[in-house]
């Protein structure tokens, strides 16, 4: 496994639970966002570093 490979997998992990405990924290404010999840353009590097996307598309 490419050291990339190896040092992504764990921060996948941590920015899906990331994004588990904020969706969690915002329902409990009576906030839903659908959109809420792990950037895609987060993929695009050899070495991953998931940024959490709030809202996607473009601002209307």
């Amino acid at each position: 496994m490419a050291d990339g490979q190896a040092h992504s997998a764990p921060c996948v992990e941590e920015a899906e639970e990331t994004v588990k405990e904020l969706r969690a924290a915002l329902a409990r404010a009576g906030i839903i966002l659908p959109s809420l999840r792990i950037g895609p353009t987060s993929w695009a590097r050899e070495a991953p570093c998931p940024l959490i996307e709030l809202a996607g598309g473009e601002p209307k």
